[in-house]
């Protein structure tokens, strides 16, 4: 079973993995979401806009999944119950293939982390 968490998105700013304080609140309802199924494990997919490198934005939706998972790990989840996977640009959520054609707004879109219970 798996089944997407209707939350707001968890974005990131250019070029960073750190949390910002808008994702804290998304990500606190997922604490408590966790703490309130205790058999719910999740999946974390991370992802980036189209600027950089391929292989660059790889490695930073790796550390985008990563704050993610820490986050949640240091508000109580346990590890196990995480699993957390960078794509890249692998799977932009619009047309925004060449990031200078598109707004601030769009790639921001891209840039975020998803999160996905796997297993209930």
């Amino acid at each position: 079973l798996i089944k997407h968490l209707q939350l707001a998105p968890i974005n990131f700013d250019l070029d960073k993995s750190s949390i910002r304080s808008d994702a804290q609140h998304t990500l606190n309802k997922v604490v408590a979401y966790l703490n309130d199924y205790p058999n719910a494990n999740i999946s974390i997919e991370s992802h980036t806009d189209s600027k950089a490198s391929t292989s660059y934005n790889q490695r930073l939706s790796e550390r985008r999944a990563e704050a993610t998972r820490d986050y949640l790990i240091a508000n109580g989840i346990n590890a196990i119950r995480i699993i957390s996977k960078g794509f890249g640009e692998q799977k932009l959520v619009n047309d925004c293939k060449v990031w200078t054609k598109c707004s601030t707004v769009a790639n921001e879109n891209n840039r975020r982390s998803e999160i996905f219970v796997v297993e209930y």
